[in-house]
């Protein structure tokens, strides 16, 4: 069993570089006295119709000014709100699910014991990132988000000078599949070509999107394989849709998956499916058609138009919101992250969603540009219970990297219980997270705590079970 570890709290001083004005002396329902300071502001990314809202936590116990690394969090979407990550994955206090408002629960896996963490609101118009422009596919699309989160990251660090020179890390979850590895390839650019040097080392995906083109042939198996649908409804699509999407009769196909799935949790399978979505008494035919999520969206992606996978303003069915977005949206808590209290915050603005312009190569050409240049470390993990990016799709296109293996595929542990399975290539380390859904650091928080310490620490994740703790812990 992990133990518990309860931290002492201190205050710390201010860094003497950063942003004096965006220090956060206090946060509604957290401690008064914190072994870590907050910073919470607008970086300036070249545009005064828009700015990127930050939040930066400095490493927990470290000295002002500390040489830890520097790791920036990027939720998806496209046009989901990284707040999302800090206050319900892996930051040091957490809004658990059924909970209506923000209690102080203490998250002794926030990833701050490791790093300094910074999380960006991306792109503007997210969240508390405020944003002039008129939402469309010309204004938000995957290089206009890579250029404001490099220029933001070019302002953060004008602001804290004094982290200039410390190793940076880029992760993510879901859509950051693509922001993260585009936004790495754009600091390799940079770097070579006489920018702002930034001190890349690697990145770390989770659940993300890489490529779209079979992306539907691998949820379909995923469905099949975890008994969601039938062996007669997988055959028929198997036939009917994989050549001829478009078809009446693949159509139909797709209704009843969408059917079979209506009120299973998309991002955890075996997770509960929180409100709102319809129930009908008309039965799963009509209710599939109210459902949030919807299967044969993947269907409506064209990569000639850059048509958005999400383009049906799904938004995030199943998911528990309720504690996040009323806690942002007290006055209070504005006012203590100095942003706009008049902002009406939301987990994912539908309209830049739907809206927004995809790369038809996904993030492709970025992991080899990174994979190729033989100068960063990579970490692709999936929680095995997401059915939306299925860790069978990271899977078929990381062997279509044909990256030498280092170390075959095999179990990794925690204490003495199998988490999950890693195979190492050269330069690409690929981990499922046994249990885990879409959104790991939340539903399987030691796991990913230790999973990232090693990755940062260079070290392959334990082969065999051990009862002894201490060699987990390094808090």
């Amino acid at each position: 069993m992990i133990k518990n570890i309860i931290l002492g709290l201190c205050l710390l001083s201010v860094a003497l570089g950063a942003i004096p004005g965006d220090l956060v002396t206090s946060l509604p329902g957290w401690p008064k006295n914190l072994n870590f300071t907050m910073y919470s502001g607008f970086l300036d990314i070249g545009s005064a119709q828009k700015q990127i809202h930050y939040v930066f936590l400095t490493k927990a116990g470290a000295p002002v000014n500390n040489s830890a690394p520097i790791l920036l969090w990027l939720n998806g979407g496209p046009g989901c709100s990284s707040l999302e990550g800090m206050l319900v994955e892996n930051g040091p206090f957490v809004i658990e699910d059924r909970q209506t408002d923000f209690n102080g629960t203490f998250n002794i896996w926030s990833w701050n014991q490791l790093v300094n963490i910074l999380y960006f609101e991306s792109p503007a118009g997210v969240g508390f990132s405020p944003s002039n422009l008129t939402i469309n596919k010309t204004n938000y699309n995957d290089n206009t988000t890579t250029i404001d989160n490099y220029n933001a990251l070019v302002s953060f660090f004008k602001g804290f000078p004094e982290y200039a020179n410390n190793d940076f890390w880029i992760s993510g979850e879901s859509y950051a599949g693509i922001y993260v590895p585009h936004l790495a390839a754009m600091i390799d650019t940079k770097n070579n070509n006489g920018g702002t040097k930034i001190n890349l080392k690697g990145i770390m995906v989770g659940n993300g999107l890489i490529g779209f083109s079979n992306t539907p042939r691998f949820a379909v198996d995923y469905y099949y394989g975890h008994h969601l649908i039938s062996t007669t409804l997988y055959n028929s699509f198997q036939k009917n849709c994989l050549n001829n999407s478009s078809s009446i009769t693949c159509k139909a196909i797709l209704t009843s998956i969408d059917a079979m799935l209506y009120g299973i949790n998309p991002y955890n399978i075996y997770g509960y499916c929180y409100p709102p979505y319809t129930m009908t008494e008309q039965g799963d035919q009509e209710g599939a058609a109210q459902s949030g999520y919807k299967f044969a969206k993947w269907f409506t992606y064209d990569p000639q138009t850059g048509e958005s996978i999400l383009a049906d303003g799904s938004g995030v069915p199943c998911v528990y919101t309720t504690g996040l977005t009323g806690y942002l949206n007290r006055n209070d808590v504005k006012q203590a992250l100095h942003v706009n209290t008049k902002t009406n915050w939301e987990i994912c603005n539908d309209y830049i969603n739907g809206n927004y312009s995809v790369a038809p190569d996904g993030s492709l050409p970025q992991y080899q540009q990174l994979l190729s240049s033989g100068k960063y470390r990579i970490l692709i993990y999936n929680g095995d219970a997401d059915s939306v990016v299925p860790y069978n799709d990271n899977e078929y296109w990381i062997e279509n990297f044909k990256l030498p293996v280092v170390d075959d595929w095999r179990p990794w542990y925690v204490s003495d219980q199998v988490a999950g399975f890693v195979k190492y290539y050269k330069g690409l380390a690929f981990v499922t997270v046994k249990g885990a859904g879409h959104m790991t650091p939340q539903v399987k928080r030691p796991e990913a705590y230790l999973m990232i310490q090693y990755f940062l620490n260079n070290q392959p994740l334990p082969s065999k079970p051990s009862l002894r703790d201490e060699e987990f812990i390094s808090i």
